[in-house]
């Protein structure tokens, strides 16, 4: 017993020291003001207007076997490992015939869903970098550095599965979707995080799913404040939109139509 009280008492007087610099000039930084907010939501802020929280087994109660590949992010700004593992029950779950990604980065989600959905053609989307000072619609400042990088969607080149994924290149306020609408079983949105990006690629994620039904997820809810705004907006203004999930222990919001 004593033992784990002392096991908790070390990290919780680090933290007791740690909150006046989080609260003060640790607000600089996004990665601390993503925590504050996280902290807001966990006593309960904006419950009653923001999506239901659901545990990952309460919404994957289906899915086969899983394959994880490539499961750091050595980069930074890609999905946890949890998330991950998320993502790819979600794709097994829903046996997709094709899954479309807006945002590549280096590639691990798109991977993941083709090994975990082995029957699907996954088309996965980015911004190039000769773009990044002349998008369609406003990008956060913090976005430039997974824009900007060697090749998009590494993780993936060369392997097995490569033959399945169709890489996309463009702008996703200003690139033709139109082959792809209604065709498309599961949507995963993780462009920008600007307001504007994170609603324009929703409404396109709606039109892009196949007969109107299907899955779209979104990362970094509840990390980036433009994520959950337009998404806690949609939540309460949309009919359509009710049955959002937050999954909970994640930055992952889920739609199943």
């Amino acid at each position: 017993m004593s033992r784990r009280v002392g096991d908790f008492v070390k990290p919780y007087l680090y933290a007791v020291g740690a909150t006046p610099y989080l609260f003060t000039a640790g607000l600089r930084t996004h990665r601390h003001r993503a925590l504050v907010h996280t902290i807001a939501r966990h006593f309960g802020y904006g419950a009653s207007t923001t999506p239901p929280r659901v545990a990952p087994e309460e919404l994957l109660t289906q899915a086969d076997c899983l394959q994880a590949r490539e499961v750091v992010s050595v980069n930074g700004g890609g999905v946890s490992f949890v998330e991950l593992l998320v993502l790819a029950a979600l794709v097994s779950q829903s046996r997709p015939r094709a899954i479309f990604e807006i945002g590549t980065f280096e590639g691990r989600t798109t991977l993941n869903f083709a090994m975990n959905a082995p029957e699907s053609r996954v088309y996965t989307l980015d911004l190039p970098p000769s773009q990044v000072d002349a998008t369609a619609l406003p990008i956060e400042q913090g976005e430039r550095s997974c824009i900007v990088k060697p090749a998009s969607g590494r993780k993936f080149l060369g392997t097995p599965a490569a033959d399945r994924i169709v890489q996309l290149f463009g702008d996703s306020a200003t690139f033709d979707f139109g082959p792809y609408e209604g065709e498309i079983d599961f949507v995963f949105v993780d462009g920008s995080h600007k307001d504007e990006y994170v609603l324009n690629d929703t409404e396109i994620a709606l039109r892009l799913l196949r007969n109107g039904r299907g899955v779209i997820a979104w990362h970094d809810y509840g990390s980036w404040p433009g994520v959950a705004r337009v998404l806690d907006r949609l939540y309460r203004g949309r009919p359509e939109f009710r049955g959002l999930r937050h999954v909970d222990g994640t930055t992952v919001a889920c739609l199943v139509l």
